[in-house]
């Protein structure tokens, strides 16, 4: 936030990637705050507090959002090979797509909150659905990075298989935290999954935000160099 905040002082521009990125931190861990809270009034009352609980998962939903729409563009080329924005056409069928999956595995969860299969919010149906969204999500996003690694140079190359490994850690935290609770005795699976997920998803940020940062080779590549270095995207 910094970094936009000086940029924007001496450019009057913004990064659109790192706006979308912090607004997805932001939004991580302003759900995971929320979560926290709901879950330590539970420790207390047996019932949490329901305003917390909906703000979590609607952060949730936000962070995901915008960290999957982020991968699938960058994938696709966008400040690697093009520095404008993508035409809504692309980007708007990915929005509507990821919150519609996760608004109906919601309501699923929601409905099924009370069943006696449920060890977490990730079990049965609802938790299923995801997983399978999560795993179609990554089957995409390596779909276009495969051919944005075949068309490029060997420095975009070596980006590449870094920032595939990246989104690929981030697209399937939940089904391998998920499937990693299995392991675990049913009351303890809650614990498993909202802690796990936490920190694999806090590392994939930090590691995110090294590869966004100037001195990142990844920076000297792109199109977010341009201002400085005009043309070299390569």
């Amino acid at each position: 936030m910094i970094r936009l905040i000086r940029m924007f002082r001496k450019t009057d521009d913004l990064e659109t990637n790192l706006v979308i990125f912090n607004i997805a931190i932001g939004s991580q861990f302003s759900g995971i705050f929320c979560q926290i809270i709901h879950y330590w009034i539970y420790s207390y009352n047996g019932r949490g507090l329901s305003v917390f609980d909906f703000f979590s998962q609607a952060f949730e939903l936000l962070a995901t959002m915008l960290i999957t729409i982020e991968l699938i563009l960058m994938a696709n080329g966008w400040t690697i090979k093009e520095k404008d924005f993508p035409h809504p056409d692309i980007y708007i069928p990915v929005c509507l797509l990821v919150v519609l999956v996760n608004l109906l595995i919601i309501g699923l969860g929601r409905i099924t909150d009370d069943s006696y299969y449920k060890f977490s919010d990730y079990e049965g149906i609802p938790g299923y659905l995801l997983i399978t969204f999560r795993i179609g999500m990554l089957i995409w996003f390596l779909y276009l990075i495969s051919d944005l690694y075949t068309n490029g140079s060997q420095k975009i190359k070596s980006f590449v298989i870094y920032f595939a490994v990246l989104g690929s850690v981030y697209l399937l935290s939940l089904p391998i935290v998920v499937f990693v609770s299995w392991l675990f005795a049913t009351y303890l699976r809650t614990k498993v999954v909202i802690i796990g997920l936490s920190l694999i998803q806090v590392a994939v940020f930090f590691l995110f935000t090294h590869l966004f940062s100037e001195r990142s080779s990844f920076y000297k590549i792109s199109t977010m160099s341009q201002s400085v270095l005009p043309g070299k995207y390569n």
